[in-house]
């Protein structure tokens, strides 16, 4: 699932290798990011999961209001749920505490835990309180041999 971002990228499509994508009705307001109904959303996401027999929810970014929704109403429908960071966020500021609040509460049901490094694993560990053994560290793919 994702956002809408033009009129010709609304509804179901499909894309490379048959792999289906359900562009919402939202529209970013900033960013790539919306601002999203909670009553909205567990509709929408309710009727996938049972049209595509769903097992687990895997979403990405700390700061996607998408995200935090998806696996938010993905725990009250019993799923699965995988939470994917590619972030490092800090502990002091403001804008960092309040995130790691949020996601404190919204991995707390967390599966499973993606990070693309050890330092994101560590960061991800100690400001959401997430059991280290739940989180899995898979690297980005970089090429070396073109650098």
């Amino acid at each position: 699932m994702t956002n809408t971002y033009s009129k010709e990228r609304l509804g179901v499509r499909y894309i490379t290798n048959g792999m289906k994508v359900y562009h919402l009705p939202i529209l970013p307001l900033f960013s790539q990011d919306s601002f999203n109904s909670m009553f909205f959303l567990i509709c929408i996401l309710r009727k996938i999961c049972i049209r595509e027999g769903i097992d687990i929810i895997h979403g990405h970014q700390t700061t996607s209001v998408l995200n935090i929704l998806t696996l938010l109403h993905g725990a009250a429908l019993e799923k699965k749920l995988v939470f994917t960071d590619h972030s490092l966020f800090g502990f002091s500021d403001a804008a960092s505490i309040n995130i790691n609040k949020v996601l404190k509460w919204i991995i707390a049901n967390a599966d499973a835990c993606i990070c693309v490094s050890h330092v994101n694993k560590d960061n991800l560990s100690l400001r959401a309180a997430v059991d280290p053994n739940i989180i899995y560290v898979v690297p980005n793919a970089v090429d070396t041999t073109r650098f």
